[in-house]
């Protein structure tokens, strides 16, 4: 007898700065919500910044010191007690993995998994709580900041038949995604997006400088120069090698599709009814659909797949 929901299919995108974390989530979201049956499964996107000392930014930049000058200037050199300018190593900061806040994140999901295998509520019980779980739409995000946990993940455990319950697909994203070995313990599909220095360099400033305009150049400049770029190779880069899946540039739809083939062998669904899925997106000319129809997933090769 089902006694409870799905386990959740945790997605885990690590990668630099401005490579395409985001835009890679979002990518896998919506094809999941665009090949699953409707109502299968609830997509759900967690932003790792959420859970940062800087609440809302991987890194802020607000921090590195900015010269006034209208030229791009990278200067080590801070204000001493006399009120000349000094060299003061410690006016940067040192870009550390400890500013995220792993336990909490660790803790959110493991509540979700929690939710998800508690068995179905009955139809007689609490009919106010079921319509007012009934308002959740499928593709939530939630963070530190907007994650009631018990709420963010009761609407897939208090539906009202096992068969109806979706089944939760969480897709984690940030610097450090695949940094923590609980964490990646606790993900089924690890993915790290990697691209080359300049080409996320030039990505960031057209994200916060012409596009938001949150930062200035010389800030952005100056937080790659004295902070990030270190954090890039001492610990971000690193963690490539817990990856299954490795891609090199970014949301293409081949890497996209080929985290997807995972998904649905990790969801609780039967391989025939994976295959129909398939067929349905399976024609499109952006897909290699005989190499992937021969090739799996980590789960029966127990390697990744490097994309080139």
């Amino acid at each position: 007898m089902h006694t409870g929901g799905y386990q959740p299919v945790i997605v885990l995108l690590g990668g630099g700065h401005a490579a395409g974390k985001s835009t890679t989530a979002r990518a896998i979201k919506d094809e999941l919500l665009s090949v699953l049956p409707e109502g299968s499964a609830e997509v759900r996107i967690v932003d790792m910044s959420e859970y940062a000392d800087q609440a809302g930014s991987s890194i802020d930049t607000s921090q590195f010191i900015s010269s006034k000058s209208t030229a791009i200037t990278v200067s080590k050199r801070g204000k001493g007690k006399d009120g000349n300018d000094v060299e003061d190593e410690h006016n940067y900061p040192i870009l550390k993995p400890s500013r995220f806040n792993f336990q909490k994140l660790k803790i959110d999901l493991n509540e979700c998994i929690k939710k998800a295998k508690e068995p179905p509520m009955p139809l007689s019980s609490s009919p106010s709580k079921a319509a007012s779980t009934s308002g959740s739409t499928s593709g939530s995000t939630f963070g530190s900041t907007s994650l009631a946990t018990a709420s963010a993940c009761s609407s897939s455990s208090s539906s009202s038949s096992s068969s109806s319950q979706p089944q939760q697909i969480i897709i984690v994203h940030g610097l450090y995604a695949l940094y923590d070995k609980e964490l990646r313990d606790m993900a089924q599909i690890k993915v790290f997006i990697d691209s080359d220095a300049d080409t996320r360099l030039i990505r960031w400033i057209k994200r916060d400088v012409l596009g938001t305009k949150s930062n200035t150049l010389e800030e952005v400049i100056n937080t790659y120069l004295l902070g990030a770029r270190i954090e890039m190779s001492d610990y971000i880069v690193p963690t490539k090698e817990f990856a299954d899946i490795v891609m090199p540039r970014g949301a293409e739809p081949n890497a996209v599709r080929l985290v997807i083939d995972g998904i649905l062998l990790h969801k609780g669904e039967k391989l025939t009814s994976i295959s129909a899925h398939r067929q349905s997106f399976s024609d499109s000319h952006l897909r290699p659909s005989r190499f992937f129809e021969k090739e799996r997933f980590d789960v029966q090769k127990n390697k990744f797949y490097q994309l080139n």
